[in-house]
């Protein structure tokens, strides 16, 4: 039933995209959509970097049994996002900054994500991860989305609704975090401990910090720099083929993440071993098989999904659709093996291979083929990512 759940859960946020993005191609155009991409970029990355990369280490530490009662550890968890939180802030506010004096992004846009970053704060994912309650989660997502969908449907119908469609993603983004929050509440006595009290923590997850520092860069960077160099409206294309990605790895994403507590405690008793034995074909296999009807059907759906005013030649959904397998690999390895064993400072080598192969290629090719050049460039960094992962699991 668990695994049930989970799957829901993935579907419901990998899936929504399906139902809702139609609906606002059919009233923003490219550039306009692109408009709000931009600022959801930064926005993404810095979420990325100090909440989302660490929730893994935040599953381990709660599940660690070793620490003390539930209430020491949910308070030393959000005391530590408290402090991540007034970093993430005010780097948030620095880049828009720039960006904003540039001319490159909607100020009104800019600060209408701001509430939404400040709720991370007491960002609660990790809490129904580590007990694996995705009945509670996926009920909760189900029910914003419903009614995200509805209020898309009615409000966003013009040229004009690019205001009203960021406050409507942005009000879910929230209401996700705050009735995470409230079935964390009971649980903790949340008091805000010193810098000090938290500095180990911090010095434990400075791995993860560093390798999603790393990971966004060339996550995101792609992102800002076709934004640089080309249009808002190929901004936009190469979201949606990111989100395309997204879509790919439903069911390897919710696959690992339910498998990575069970994968924690097979390492914890040593017995890795048998446990990867029973369940690495099976998520090896699953990303092939997706692999192979993506090459098949995905420029189809493009055309569908998002209609005249964009065009996807095959060459570009066959690389994204590499671009998916590789880095499929790569989750597996780091979910699967590395996080596990405590290795992930063979993920943060990893992505900073990637980050670097991809500064170095992604001009030239982008300047020759450009955004198909951005794509490929993504795909070969990706890949030698992944080879130098692959070759590292002999040391596990």
């Amino acid at each position: 039933m668990k695994a049930y759940y989970s799957l829901v859960y993935s579907l419901i946020n990998a899936g929504f995209p399906l139902l809702t993005l139609p609906l606002v191609f059919r009233a923003l155009d490219p550039n306009v959509y692109g408009e709000y991409v931009y600022v959801y970029i930064i926005y993404s990355m810095v979420c990325s970097i100090f909440f989302l990369s660490i929730t893994q280490y935040l599953v381990r530490h709660y599940l660690d049994s070793s620490k003390n009662n539930d209430a020491d550890q949910i308070n030393e968890i959000y005391s530590l996002l408290f402090y991540l939180g007034s970093v993430a802030f005010l780097i948030y506010l620095a880049i828009s900054s720039v960006l904003w004096y540039f001319d490159l992004v909607d100020v009104y846009v800019v600060l209408i994500f701001i509430p939404s970053l400040i709720s991370m704060a007491i960002y609660s994912d990790w809490y129904y991860f580590a007990l694996q309650k995705y009945k509670e989660i996926v009920v909760r997502n189900f029910v914003i989305k419903f009614i995200l969908l509805l209020l898309i449907y009615f409000l966003v119908n013009s040229a004009d609704s690019l205001y009203i469609f960021s406050v409507l993603m942005v009000s879910s983004f929230l209401s996700v975090n705050l009735i995470g929050f409230i079935g964390v509440v009971r649980h903790g006595n949340f008091k805000l401990l010193k810098f000090r009290d938290v500095r180990e923590l911090i010095k434990d997850v400075r791995y993860f910090f560093m390798s999603s520092v790393v990971g966004s860069g060339y996550q995101y960077f792609d992102q800002l720099l076709v934004g640089l160099l080309m249009s808002k409206s190929e901004v936009a294309m190469l979201n949606i083929l990111k989100q395309l990605i997204a879509m790919l790895g439903l069911v390897p994403t919710t696959v690992n993440k339910y498998l990575i507590p069970i994968a924690i405690k097979s390492y914890q008793d040593r017995k890795q071993t048998a446990y990867h034995k029973k369940y690495d074909h099976k998520v090896i296999s699953c990303i092939i098989i997706i692999f192979i009807i993506s090459i098949f059907f995905s420029q189809k759906f493009l055309s569908v999904f998002t209609g005249d005013s964009y065009n996807f030649d095959f060459f570009l959904v066959f690389v994204t659709s590499l671009l998916f397998m590789v880095s499929s690999f790569s989750v597996f390895i780091d979910n699967q093996y590395n996080i596990p064993s405590r290795m992930e400072r063979i993920t943060t080598y990893s992505n900073l291979i990637v980050l670097v192969v991809m500064l170095l290629l992604i001009g030239i090719l982008a300047s020759f083929w450009a955004l198909n050049g951005v794509i490929l460039t993504l795909f070969i960094a990706e890949f030698i990512g992944l080879m130098f992962m692959t070759y590292n699991l002999r040391r596990l």
